[in-house]
């Protein structure tokens, strides 16, 4: 074992020497009392100074190196020493036996320590000291508001009908990065009638403006301007779609018919921007007459059927007015058309399909030869195979299965026994509606198999068929609407049915006493369109809560029982 000097440390009342030990002993013994070792000695020397061993509990400790006075002459053996030591006195001995350099470094480290807690101290006070004189979240309750929300994506706070009619809901903003998740308190109760405005009995939470009146121009809602083209009289059938185009983008336009006979009809367009506002109105489609019902193409340009006698025509609309309108190869020979739609699901055998509102009116059904999905619009302008529905109904006349021939005669001669006078129809994925306007009756027929049922619409459809709610109502939906044909002595209006099957009043009018028609919704659901015919209104449907109508909409109308003809 190699010899290291001794240390003699606090020479005094009781001077005591730690001998080190050498490098094998520490490799063999430093992981299990090395520090038991250093402690002791320690504790030792300070227990001497303080001459108080007794006093503070002792620590056993066991060493296998023994320390001795400088004249004892004994061999190392194990001891056991029992001592004690307050933590400062450990401290001290521990700094005391530093070198001068180590101990300026130590002291420097300390004073730096001290100013960099004693600035963060400083600045959490300040800023406590703020929000106690703000009050809470650091926000004056005087000038606290919740941020705008970009109703496209979050909810508004609130909502409320500027003084122009022509801007019926709030203006738009970017949704803040900070923005808070609050969340504003439905209020919309579709058929808790409620509010009165503008001869219209509103669903509580809804609230409306007149936006067009029939033989009138339109006055724009951003600069005041008017429209160089008048309303056009007796609005029917609409639908809205997106406004693509660069100077407009977020925007929507709505398409009404004009019911006008003897070349006076046709189809209007208002344009309006991504906050609602009317920015242009005019007439895309003129020298038409009786244009009554139609429908939208898949790819978004607008059908206009003439329900002209057998004089009657179809034609394509550009909803933009950017292309001119043309005739399509449907319905050539004439007829009382009155809607389209469609099926294009197997894109290689597109079906679009028309009705006929006469009594031995066939609905047909036309596939073009070669669908052209690059220009998709002039599928309807070529050649294609045209077929015709006929219905085989079961015992009990409620339904059965269906069959498409190209024999016309044989369709008008079925017709006129099952499905006469068919208006308003519509398809949801592999379902078509459609109705029978002399027998009040709704059909629906799946396309894939081959069967339909039919039911009454004296009172609303899918009495009793909620699964028919269910497959029209996406999962981000909950009411599907529907207008109603009025009559006099009768209250028309707007109806709807949620996922349950009950049937909701949303509006509905003692003022005006003729059918509904045009209902639409913009493409971000925030506005609802609807027209009462006669009357030549047009209105816009917002709600106030903020919140979007979540919207399916059935392109067929229903007959209430007390309907008159």
């Amino acid at each position: 074992m190699s010899s290291h000097p001794s240390s003699t440390i606090f020479k005094g009342a009781w001077d005591l020497q730690f001998t080190p030990w050498d490098e094998a002993d520490r490799a063999e013994e430093v992981k299990s009392t090395s520090r038991h070792r250093a402690i002791g000695w320690m504790r030792q020397k300070i227990g001497a100074l303080n001459g108080k061993k007794e006093a503070i509990p002792p620590i056993k400790i066991a060493s296998t190196r023994s320390f001795s006075d400088a004249g004892d002459e004994e061999k190392q053996n194990e001891i056991e020493t029992k001592i004690t030591a307050p933590p400062c006195a450990c401290f001290w001995l521990w700094f005391n036996n530093r070198s001068q350099v180590q101990k300026v470094l130590y002291i420097i480290a300390a004073i730096i320590f001290v100013l960099v807690m004693i600035s963060i101290i400083a600045v959490i006070g300040k800023e406590d000291s703020s929000k106690a004189a703000s009050g809470k979240n650091g926000l004056t309750d005087k000038n606290f508001s919740f941020p705008d929300f970009d109703p496209l994506t979050v909810p508004p706070t609130s909502i409320s009908t500027p003084d122009n009619f022509q801007n019926p809901g709030p203006s738009s903003s970017p949704v803040p990065t900070n923005s808070p998740t609050y969340q504003p308190e439905k209020t919309y109760v579709p058929g808790k009638l409620k509010t009165d405005k503008f001869g219209l009995s509103l669903s509580d939470g809804l609230d409306a403006k007149i936006i067009a009146f029939a033989d009138e121009k339109i006055t724009f809602g951003r600069d005041g301007k008017q429209s160089k083209d008048r309303f056009h009289k007796l609005p029917d059938s609409g639908a809205t779609f997106e406004d693509d185009r660069e100077d407009n983008r977020g925007g929507w336009i709505y398409v009404s018919n004009s019911n006008l006979p003897d070349k006076k009809g046709g189809v209007g367009a208002l344009t309006f921007d991504r906050e609602g506002n009317i920015i242009d109105y005019e007439i895309i489609l003129k020298k038409t007459s009786k244009n009554c019902g139609g429908g939208e193409t898949p790819w978004g340009t607008w059908i206009s059927c003439e329900e002209n006698g057998d004089r009657g025509r179809i034609f394509q609309v550009d909803a933009k007015g950017q292309q001119k309108a043309q005739e399509i190869s449907i319905g050539r020979n004439g007829g009382n058309w009155n809607s389209f739609a469609y099926d294009t699901r197997n894109e290689t055998a597109p079906r679009f399909f028309v009705t006929e509102n006469q009594k031995r009116g066939a609905l047909r059904r036309f596939v073009p030869d070669s669908p052209n999905w690059e220009k998709p619009s002039e599928m309807l302008h070529g050649s294609g195979t045209t077929e015709f529905l006929m219905l085989f109904p079961n015992s009990t006349n409620d339904g059965g299965i269906f069959v498409w021939t190209n024999d016309e005669e044989a369709s008008r001669n079925n017709a006129e026994m099952y499905y006469p006078e068919t208006e308003g129809i519509d398809v949801k994925g592999p379902i078509m509606y459609f109705v029978s306007n002399s027998i009040k009756q709704l059909f629906v027929l799946d396309l894939d198999s081959g069967t339909y049922y039919n039911e009454t619409t004296n009172s609303g459809f899918f009495d009793g068929s909620p699964e028919q709610i269910e497959h029209i109502l996406s999962p981000a939906q909950d009411l599907v609407y529907f207008t109603e044909q009025g009559g006099h002595d009768h209250n028309s209006g707007v109806h709807a049915r949620d996922r349950q099957g009950r049937y909701h009043t949303v509006l509905e009018s003692q003022a005006y006493k003729d059918t509904t028609t045009g209902l639409s919704f913009s493409p971000n659901g925030r506005f609802m369109y609807v027209a009462y015919q006669s009357a030549g209104l047009l209105f816009s449907i917002w709600r106030t809560d903020g919140y979007t109508f979540r919207a399916a909409h059935l392109d067929v109308e229903y007959h209430n029982t007390f309907f008159s003809t």
